[in-house]
């Protein structure tokens, strides 16, 4: 038996420092639930289908825009 380790990064970006309180919602949509033309593939698709096979993995989320923008955001 082989020992994997997933490890995902979870980052949000506001495409640079300007505007961020108009720009994070968008930013945060886009990179956290990942939406595309066939679905959203982001972090909930992600654990889904690792719960879906009995896999784990190992998320490490960047939680410094949450000083900014509340905690209601890593929840």
């Amino acid at each position: 038996m082989l020992d994997v380790f997933l490890t995902v990064d979870v980052e949000v970006w506001c495409d640079g420092w300007n505007d961020l309180d108009t720009k994070f919602p968008n930013a945060f949509k886009q990179y956290i639930y990942g939406p595309t033309s066939r679905g959203n593939y982001g972090l909930p698709y992600q654990l889904c289908k690792l719960q879906e096979h009995g896999l784990t993995g190992i998320f490490f989320v960047e939680p410094l825009f949450s000083t900014r923008f509340g905690l209601n955001s890593l929840t």
